[in-house]
């Protein structure tokens, strides 16, 4: 997506097209929900804020039935301990290839241009707080990352993630576009959808800058460099993240499209 193409942002139901807001009548989207059997709460102390994240089962989806959500549950403790055995040797049984998974990451470890700017612009609008607010996801401040950007947000305290924008360079790689939708339906295999799930619920509790880079096993691209950035609503609690998603060539230099 170029900058100057629309901002396709589903924001209470509207359209917000660089600072301006085109209200849609769009019907409300129901789903049905799974039954409500309460797995774990998970509660985390720290010095700024307490946030209580239950886990939950899931709402369905398209794909749901194909998620394993006791392996959500087991990546969640093993992301919040550190641990990555577990989550590579699936990723390597299924020929997945393998990851890596930073916290607060040193620029210098960013190879994407795009993911260079977000980490400096979030860091910019954290200013004094912890956490930037929702209010600071500008599209037009955003700009230079356009396409190359999800911006996802919790459904139900974090029982599944809906893409309220879904970049469209990403879109193009992925063979698949996913703005509105959950990502517990996402057509990735199962394994990629728990991993994501999973770091984005650690996120919620743990709200700082977050990179994964997958390294695919056979693929026509050789890295793709996930940076995800938690925002806060007005309660201070992760309401939003923007995720740079950028994959790499076979000649190591980022894909343009």
């Amino acid at each position: 997506m170029k900058a100057q193409e629309a901002w396709h942002y589903l924001g209470n139901y509207s359209i917000e097209v660089f600072g301006r807001t085109d209200r849609l009548m769009l019907p409300f989207l129901s789903f049905h929900k799974a039954r409500r059997a309460r797995v774990a709460g998970v509660l985390r102390d720290n010095r700024e804020m307490r946030t209580t994240v239950p886990v939950t089962q899931p709402l369905l989806s398209d794909c749901s039935a194909a998620i394993d959500w006791l392996r959500i549950e087991q990546w969640y403790d093993d992301l919040m301990a550190g641990r990555l055995e577990r989550i590579r040797a699936v990723f390597a049984a299924n020929g997945l290839g393998t990851l890596e998974f930073v916290r607060s990451p040193d620029p210098v470890l960013l190879h994407a241009k795009a993911n260079r700017f977000l980490l400096d612009y979030w860091q910019a609008e954290c200013g004094e707080a912890r956490l930037p607010p929702v209010a600071a996801v500008d599209p037009v401040r955003l700009a230079p990352a356009l396409g190359r950007i999800l911006v996802v947000e919790p459904v139900d305290q974090g029982a599944d993630f809906r893409y309220r924008l879904f970049g469209s360079l990403i879109a193009s790689f992925a063979g698949v576009e996913m703005t509105g939708k959950l990502l517990s339906a996402h057509p990735v295999g199962p394994e990629m959808v728990c991993f994501g799930i999973a770091l984005y619920r650690v996120m919620m509790v743990r709200p700082e800058p977050v990179l994964t880079v997958f390294l695919p096993a056979i693929a026509n691209y050789t890295r793709w460099e996930r940076l995800v950035l938690p925002f806060a609503g007005k309660d201070g609690n992760v309401r939003r993240f923007v995720v740079g998603n950028v994959p790499f060539g076979l000649d190591g230099q980022e894909l343009h499209g």
